[in-house]
């Protein structure tokens, strides 16, 4: 759901592309490696997918909001 989410993909109408899910999908896991490497404890992968969702959601609220006022 997250890498979905963070693809692009929105939640209000189901509308994203391939590319984009694919680029969530090796970005989560790019940040999943990183943390790990680290050596940091695994609550912050979650907290990490947690704001990204968050982020993401927001901007694809705040892309819905300019499209209706341009339309």
């Amino acid at each position: 759901f997250a890498a979905v989410v963070i693809g692009g993909v929105s939640l209000k109408g189901g509308v994203g592309t391939l590319p984009g899910v694919y680029a969530g999908v090796l970005l989560l896991s790019a940040i999943n490696t990183a943390i790990n490497l680290m050596g940091l404890p695994a609550n912050f992968t979650q907290v990490i997918h947690g704001l990204l969702v968050l982020a993401a959601v927001l901007l694809d609220a705040f892309k819905q909001t300019i499209r209706q006022r341009l339309a």
